[in-house]
């Protein structure tokens, strides 16, 4: 039965109890031998992360080296080899003793017997020791130097598992296992009338340690089986996932084949058609055919966008109609490019071709090249400053009259949320024809007026832009003049 066995971390010293025949001293002689063989550079029977530590001294006491030739009762013997090993052991030595302290009064044993104990934890021994003693079963509690460990014995087959438990004391099982013997059960009841009531209360505590600790297993097993299961269902719901993803990959592919081929015999159609039109001059009807043929080619480049958000921003924009007038600023869709930007000058009804800033340039496109996004509704005024009010630009002479319509208050607004209402503001001043604008931002910290202006260095809809003079907020307000 493979077993792990730990020592030195975070405890230097085991104390290790169970049934007799349980696997106590296999266990310790299992340890030293180990720990001499991968000192002596042999390979061991151990899994191939274990940590085997190398000791300057080994000491084990196992074994009864009673003599009656030396005048040696077990006792005698076994405290003079315990003498030894106190006198010889010192910091990084491995001390492994099996039933420390026997063959004397059990009171007066366990007394001797934590007193060594407590002796070589104080000298930094590492030790592993096996015993019988209910009271050393308690040092663990008392002293974070020992820990408690236990061979497991299974109550209803009354035998041994032979399996090591680190953190929980075991019960030596006497009466079990004289029971499991075939002892005579009338003296065994007897025995255990005689069981003080401090032993009887530490034998139902450790049997119900034992029955919590096998509940324990079981219910590990099952959630174990539980988890393989939920492991499983997780590769089978990724695997089916994978599959949708493809196969939803391949009908996208198919539409957007089915909608090239479609927009294909339409411009076909178109040409066709177009021809014919243009021989009878019926001008308008061909707009309004190269206005469907341009929705379609839109539908197309929906069709054909992989980035979902891409499609959602795509979907939002209407064409541009060939006779529509567009202002500079309006905010528009390059298809060409899939990217977002401004006209950069006012576009005549009927011009073919616009410019546009775009993904920090300047580029002509055609109309059909272009989406529009609708008209930003007015912005929602915050606070309105004094109305009425003239400035004069000192530089250039010039009188800027302040309306409540041309004013828009952003104080206490944080930069990222004043800066969309700042283009829709002049958006609406520029299609109203306006000469410029009044942005009340005050000083404050110096965020909001640095984040307005460095924002209008970009924008399309400012020629230039300075601070108001000092009867109309100073270096409060900033004001706008429209190119």
């Amino acid at each position: 039965v493979a077993n792990d066995l730990r020592l030195g971390r975070p405890y230097q010293c085991l104390v290790l109890t169970g049934p007799n025949a349980g696997g106590k001293t296999v266990a310790l002689k299992t340890l030293g031998s180990l720990t001499l063989m991968a000192m002596a550079g042999l390979s061991i029977p151990a899994e191939g992360d274990s940590t085997v530590s190398i000791y300057p001294h080994l000491f084990v006491a196992v074994g009864d080296e009673q003599s009656v030739e030396q005048d040696l009762s077990t006792f005698s013997a076994h405290i003079r080899r315990l003498k030894n090993i106190l006198s010889e052991s010192g910091p990084g030595s491995l001390v492994l003793l099996d039933e420390v302290v026997s063959g004397t009064d059990p009171r007066e044993g366990a007394a001797i017997a934590r007193a060594f104990l407590e002796a070589l934890a104080d000298r930094g021994v590492r030790v592993v020791a096996t015993t019988h003693f209910e009271e050393l079963k308690a040092i663990a509690f008392q002293d974070k130097r020992f820990e408690n460990g236990s061979m497991e014995f299974d109550p209803e087959h009354l035998c041994p598992t032979y399996r090591l438990r680190i953190g929980i004391p075991g019960r030596s099982m006497g009466l079990e296992i004289a029971r499991s013997l075939g002892f005579p059960e009338a003296v065994l009841i007897r025995a255990k009338s005689y069981l003080s009531v401090e032993g009887q209360k530490i034998a139902e505590v450790l049997d119900q340690l034992e029955r919590e600790r096998a509940k324990t297993r079981a219910e590990g097993a099952e959630l174990a089986v539980r988890r393989r299961e939920a492991e499983e269902a997780k590769r089978k719901f990724d695997a089916d996932r994978a599959k949708a993803r493809e196969e939803d990959s391949k009908a996208m592919t198919r539409a957007r084949d089915r909608i090239r081929e479609e927009v294909r015999k339409a411009e076909t159609q178109m040409r066709a058609v177009t021809e014919e039109l243009r021989k009878d001059r019926k001008i308008e009807t061909v707009r309004k055919a190269q206005t469907v043929l341009r929705e379609w080619r839109d539908k197309a480049t929906v069709a054909e966008s992989e980035d979902p958000v891409l499609r959602a921003t795509i979907s939002k924009t209407m064409p541009v109609a060939p006779d529509t007038p567009m202002p500079q600023g309006r905010k528009v869709f390059v298809l060409s490019l899939k990217k977002e930007g401004n006209v950069a000058s006012v576009v005549a009804p009927g011009a073919r071709e616009i410019e546009v800033n775009a993904g920090g340039m300047r580029v002509r496109v055609t109309r059909d090249q272009l989406r529009v996004f609708p008209a930003p509704a007015a912005a929602p005024q915050r606070h309105r400053s004094t109305v009425g009010v003239q400035g004069i630009d000192a530089t250039s002479g010039d009188i800027y009259p302040q309306t409540a319509e041309n004013t828009i208050d952003l104080r206490g607004a944080y930069v990222d949320d004043a800066l969309p209402d700042i283009d829709a503001f002049l958006d609406r001043l520029a299609m109203a024809h306006a000469g410029h604008a009044f942005i009340i931002h005050g000083h404050g910290t110096g965020a909001l007026k640095n984040g307005v202006r460095r924002h209008l260095k970009n924008s399309p809809y400012a020629k230039r832009f300075m601070p108001a003079p000092r009867e109309q907020g100073g270096d409060g307000v900033t004001i706008v003049v429209f190119g």
